[in-house]
C-alpha cells in the first residue's frame, strides 16, 4: 500500500524595496511567512537569479530598476 498525503503549507511574502540613490542599485528584502525551510527564492526581471535560504528573510542585492517576479518554494514543494 502506498499512501500519498498533501501537506497544506501556505506561504505569504512581504517584499520591501530599498531604492538606490543617484543611479545606484536597489535591494529587495523577501520576508517569508509560513512553509518550511529551506526555501528556494527565484527572481526574474532586468536581472534573474535564485538562492537557497534556511532563513525566512532573504535580501536580493544589486538589482537595477525594473519590474521583478519573485517566487518562493519551501522544502515541501
Amino acid at each position: 500500500t502506498i499512501q500519498v498525503s498533501k501537506v497544506e503549507n501556505s506561504l505569504s511574502l512581504k517584499l520591501t524595496v530599498t531604492e538606490g540613490n543617484c543611479g545606484q542599485p536597489s535591494k529587495i528584502l523577501v520576508d517569508v511567512d509560513g512553509g518550511a525551510p529551506a526555501y528556494l527564492i527565484t527572481w526574474e526581471g532586468p536581472v534573474d537569479g535564485e538562492a537557497n535560504s534556511n532563513s525566512d528573510k532573504y535580501e536580493i542585492n544589486n538589482v537595477p530598476a525594473g519590474t521583478y517576479t519573485i517566487k518562493v518554494f519551501d522544502k515541501n514543494w
